[in-house]
């Protein structure tokens, strides 16, 4: 279950202090990766490995367009085994184009955000309303006060969701 959401310009049920969004299209990327032909053992084939994130669900409908093509150097000597490891491990690092950075206060959001879950976001207009992976929270704890600085981050534009908790 997704966190409750973080709300931003909805006038008294605003819960975060600051939130802002970027997009950086240039993050997503296809890797090439190179393995010699099983037959003749000369023949060099390309394997494009996609920019997908196996360990977190989609969350964007629209994905940025992968601007960059990289070639992984050395990768035609592995053997099968040691190519489908290092395939895995650039599927596990996919990079997300969306990312937002804020701040809130944990007495008026009503509990603690926690990280490496789903939240959701509202009132941030269409395109960066909805659910994001929080990547990291920092606590600043003070007498009186207890803030909480975030940092989240999802595949591309636009909600895969309609409607977020509360």
């Amino acid at each position: 279950m997704p966190q409750p959401a973080l709300s931003v310009n909805m006038d008294a049920h605003t819960n975060v202090e600051s939130l802002s969004f970027s997009l950086d299209g240039l993050q997503k990327k296809i890797v090439l990766y190179e393995i010699m032909d099983p037959v003749t053992g000369r023949i060099a084939i390309p394997i494009p490995v996609p920019n997908i994130s196996v360990l977190r669900p989609p969350l964007g409908v629209k994905l940025p367009v992968p601007w960059r093509i990289e070639q992984q150097e050395g990768a035609a000597k592995n053997n099968p085994a040691k190519a489908a490891q290092e395939i895995l491990g650039i599927v596990f690092n996919a990079a997300d184009a969306v990312s937002a950075t804020g701040s809130l206060d944990v007495v008026r959001y009503g509990r603690i955000l926690r990280s490496r879950m789903l939240v959701g976001v509202r009132g941030a207009g269409l395109a960066y309303d909805g659910l994001y992976y929080v990547n990291s929270v920092t606590h600043s704890i003070k007498r009186g006060e207890y803030k909480q600085n975030f940092q989240l981050s999802r595949d591309g534009l636009i909600s895969l969701t309609p409607k977020v908790p509360a």
